[in-house]
């Protein structure tokens, strides 16, 4: 998962999410993050799955939100569970081609506006795709004000 500003993604002449029949790559997002500082790689996972199988990772943390008012210093203590869960149900096909059942979320907690307040930021997506072995493939977005969140996902057949 990978948070890029849309700033930089319009600077640098990138088709914008919203833009219809121009598309957005994998390989514009990596090149973000390996040549500006306007793309991070925010969470990720790894899975190894056979043919016509199934598999799964979490990674969990419970993780304390701040709520209160700046100027009385009121201030009360919530936790949650944050993290990253990744699933995937992957056949082999013929060609170097991978069916992929997929399902990814991501959460975690935000500094809210009045810099106090905390948001709990949660991002999933499902998705069924094919994918052509070593190839990055951009599989989701969702675009906020500032910034944008993209999913890629990359398989490789191990023989």
């Amino acid at each position: 998962m990978v948070e890029v500003k849309l700033s930089a993604l319009r600077s640098l002449g990138v088709p914008e999410i919203s833009e219809g029949c121009k598309s957005l790559s994998a390989e514009q997002i990596i090149k973000l993050i390996k040549t500006t500082d306007a793309a991070v790689l925010t969470a990720g996972a790894k899975l190894s799955v056979g043919h016509n199988n199934k598999a799964e990772t979490k990674s969990r943390t419970h993780q304390s939100m701040f709520f209160g008012e700046p100027d009385k210093k009121v201030v009360r203590r919530e936790y949650v569970d944050v993290g990253t869960t990744f699933s995937a149900y992957v056949i082999i096909r013929p060609g170097q081609q991978i069916y992929m059942d997929i399902g990814f979320e991501h959460s975690g907690v935000e500094e809210g506006d009045d810099k106090i307040d905390a948001v709990l930021a949660e991002r999933e997506w499902t998705s069924s795709v094919t994918l052509k072995d070593g190839k990055p493939t951009l599989v989701g977005s969702i675009a906020g004000k500032e910034t944008g969140t993209f999913l890629i996902v990359t398989a490789n057949i191990k023989e």
